[in-house]
């Protein structure tokens, strides 16, 4: 069994499980509270308050000190994606390594995800990321000090984009998934279940107000806009929310009314074809219902 652990600025996200190249056995789901100003847009900037959390939360709950894969999530985190011709690994990372070469920032780890080819013919699309050195080393000495086993480190939007392509999450769907991490959220659209864009937005207003559901509704109108200078053949015609604690329902009624007027249903993406997961995650306050598309980061970390 492995640990996908994932450290937003308001809490940690700890995903139990095996997995396999498309499916994945979740066995236990952890959403705790860590205290505020220990992680900052994916930095560590407390941390001896946050080692302090993370030692009490593994001695309570008796978890394994291996085996342990991170993910990192942050808008200080480049993306692009390639499309380059067949390449050997060591040719496609130094391809990427130049992709990423930026004057002062020559300090970076990069990582990769190889979209699957309909036709051994097309050119491959490969989603890239890069960080700076410097952020990985200080989750290894935090998890190193703490005696924990890391055993990878993964890029949040590579675990959600290797989820939705190794199920079929949003196959022959032309929508724009939401992710809610706290204060902030992740929108990402797909083209006939094809990834297109992405996007962060801090939000200004308390999660589940009517000004915060404003704040999703003009976020996805926005994507419309852009979307809508494609001049593509598909429609988009779906959002999908996750990520709000204790589950989506009453939010994804609300954003649905606030969209209707752009043809735009809001939806809650429900369960993933060949993840097994569980219907509750242990929370500071007892058991609250757990989605999985809530844990995308940690159910894409444990699909290899």
């Amino acid at each position: 069994m492995e640990l996908s652990v994932y450290i937003s600025n308001e809490r940690i996200e700890i995903v139990a499980g095996t997995g396999s190249k498309s499916k994945a056995k979740i066995k236990k789901v952890y959403s705790l509270a860590v205290p505020e100003g220990t992680i900052m847009n994916g930095i560590i900037t407390g941390e001896q308050r946050l080692q302090e959390r993370l030692e009490q939360i593994w001695n309570r709950y008796s978890l394994p000190r291996k085996g342990i894969c991170l993910v990192i999530d942050s808008g200080k985190i480049m993306t692009k994606m390639l499309e380059v011709p067949y390449m050997k690994d060591k040719e496609l990372i130094s391809c990427i390594n130049k992709e990423f070469a930026d004057g002062e920032k020559t300090d970076l780890v990069t990582d990769y995800f190889p979209f699957p080819k309909n036709s051994p013919y097309e050119m491959n699309h490969i989603f890239c990321a890069a960080l700076e050195k410097s952020v990985i080393e200080s989750y290894l000495s935090l998890f190193s000090d703490l005696k924990l086993k890391v055993k990878r480190i993964s890029i949040g939007l590579g675990c959600l984009l290797r989820a939705v392509t190794a199920t079929g999450m949003f196959a022959y769907e032309t929508c724009v998934f939401m992710l809610v991490q706290g204060s902030t959220t992740i929108s990402v659209l797909f083209e006939n279940g094809n990834y297109i864009y992405s996007r962060r937005n801090r939000m200004l207003n308390d999660q589940g107000s009517a000004e915060w559901i404003e704040e999703l509704g003009q976020i996805a109108d926005g994507i419309r806009q852009f979307y809508r200078q494609r001049h593509s053949s598909y429609t988009l015609d779906s959002i999908y929310l996750a990520g709000i604690a204790g589950g989506s329902d009453d939010v994804v009624k609300e954003l649905d009314t606030y969209m209707q007027e752009y043809g735009i249903r809001a939806k809650a993406p429900g369960m993933i074809q060949g993840i097994s997961f569980v219907k509750t995650a242990v929370s500071d306050h007892g058991e609250i219902n757990a989605e999985p598309a809530s844990y995308i980061f940690g159910i894409g970390n444990l699909l290899l």
